[in-house]
């Protein structure tokens, strides 16, 4: 790259591949090294070429894959949802604020909390706790703050904020699902659901619909489990545990796991069933006991 006109070539050893300039292969043959220089020259690596873009790397084999996201990438190699989360507050001093969201969202209180934010933020905060203590709630609004949220810089724009949400126990979130998504890391107490929209029994299903294309984007940042969200805004959706391809147990919806069933290729294996009650949808529930948080000073 720092020479586009050298000449490289592709050689082969019983361990690896390399690519050598003319040079390094006549010393190599000094050395008596057992190789083999191929004949055919990749376009890659013609003289000229400068940049490898992720195509040539590939071709190359300095890529393996090619990944669109940081969640595909985590997904891929098995990592949980916190990898995706960078630390910006490694050797910087934590400055903690503790919001409380409380009663049921609505316009005012989306805008309350805005103000809340900016306040925080103006104050030199870097490490937000936002305590979700809101069951129900209109999520005609919240969509757009969660994605605010999900952006939030310090003051002087440096880095993000660190965000986390927490869920007291027995809680069942509704629209504050939306705020806890879009932190980075969530926190549930004993007994608590993140995400009940039960609440919204009585709304259209394509009204449904637009909430759920809100909420996926934040979902699939962080890796979360998209169909149990899904299931969360679809009445009547049940969920299968499926074992697919390479062992990896997964949460599927039942079209899924039926169409994976029709199709030609590898079948998954059903581990069980996950069904709302009639006319009802599923929520992501916490039923193991976690620390409480302890109250603001």
């Amino acid at each position: 790259m720092l020479d586009p006109d050298l000449p490289l070539r592709r050689v082969k050893t019983a361990q690896s591949v390399y690519y050598l300039s003319p040079a390094r292969i006549e010393t190599w043959k000094a050395e008596n090294k057992v190789f083999t220089v191929e004949s055919a020259l990749p376009d890659a690596l013609r003289p000229g070429n400068s940049v490898f873009d992720a195509s040539r790397a590939r071709e190359l084999g300095l890529a393996s894959a090619f990944y669109d996201s940081k969640a595909a990438l985590a997904d891929a190699l098995k990592l949980t949802s916190q990898s995706l989360s960078e630390d910006w507050l490694v050797g910087k001093q934590p400055v903690v604020w503790r919001i409380d969201v409380t009663g049921t969202l609505n316009k005012a209180s989306v805008d309350s909390l805005k103000r809340r934010l900016s306040s925080a933020l103006g104050r030199g905060a870097n490490f937000l706790i936002l305590n979700l203590d809101s069951e129900g709630g209109d999520t005609t609004h919240v969509g757009a703050l969660a994605d605010d949220l999900r952006q939030l810089r310090v003051k002087n724009g440096s880095h993000l904020v660190k965000k986390i949400a927490y869920v007291p126990p027995g809680r069942a979130l509704g629209a504050a699902c939306y705020l806890a998504v879009a932190c980075d890391e969530i926190v549930m107490g004993s007994g608590s659901a993140l995400a009940d929209f039960n609440y919204l029994a009585g709304e259209k299903s394509d009204a449904l619909e637009v909430r759920r294309q809100t909420l996926l984007p934040l979902l699939k940042e962080k890796n979360y489990p998209v169909p149990l969200f899904e299931a969360a805004l679809t009445r009547n959706l049940t969920l299968v545990r499926a074992r697919v391809a390479g062992g990896d147990i997964r949460l599927v919806t039942e079209p899924q796991f039926k169409e994976n069933q029709e199709s030609n290729g590898a079948k998954w294996d059903s581990l069980g069933r996950i069904a709302p009650g009639a006319d009802q949808s599923l929520a992501a529930r916490q039923r193991r006991p976690r620390p409480r948080m302890a109250d603001r000073p």
